[in-house]
């Protein structure tokens, strides 16, 4: 016996009504230590970016265009939003990771050192960061890391799932 097509579609948006509702749930039930860690990742992320934007080795606009993250994404982890969910800071893991380690192999491997006066200031300001990353995101970091020295582009690895 077939099901009609009406009733078959009726049923799949009924179970996605129901999956959207139990996600609700459970985020209205996240625990208050769930929420503290979380809020913590959201004001750390939010401190480094800040620096890294401010210091231009991570531009807002390569993050939009290179990472497909939006300018409202990038303003709320600036102003620590509240709401932003833990695959948003995992990604972030990702997108730090990447523009920290650009910076530090473009700002290490320059061969002429008269054109960059402050290169080992630049390349301290680099570790630094580098450090509170680690610190940070932990294994994440290192998992990082590991993609970097594969030589795996992390933008398309973020955007597409790529290798």
């Amino acid at each position: 016996m077939r099901v009609p097509t009406i009733i078959v579609n009726f049923t799949r948006t009924k179970i996605k009504l129901a999956m959207v509702e139990e996600a609700k749930e459970i985020e209205n039930s996240e625990s208050p230590a769930v929420r503290l860690v979380r809020l913590s990742y959201i004001e750390r992320i939010g401190s480094l970016l800040s620096i890294m934007i401010g210091e231009d080795i991570s531009p807002r606009k390569s993050i939009v265009k290179e990472f497909h993250v939006s300018y409202d994404t990038i303003r709320k982890f600036l102003n620590f939003d509240s709401k932003i969910k833990f695959d948003t800071i995992a990604k972030f893991c990702h997108i730090i990771g990447h523009y920290l380690h650009v910076e530090y192999e473009a700002v290490d491997n320059y061969k002429s050192k008269k054109h960059i006066t402050d290169r080992d200031e630049r390349l301290a300001l680099i570790k630094n960061l580098k450090r509170q990353y680690e610190e940070i995101f932990g294994a994440g970091a290192e998992v990082v890391k590991d993609l970097n020295k594969k030589k795996i582009d992390l933008r398309k690895f973020v955007t597409q799932g790529i290798k």
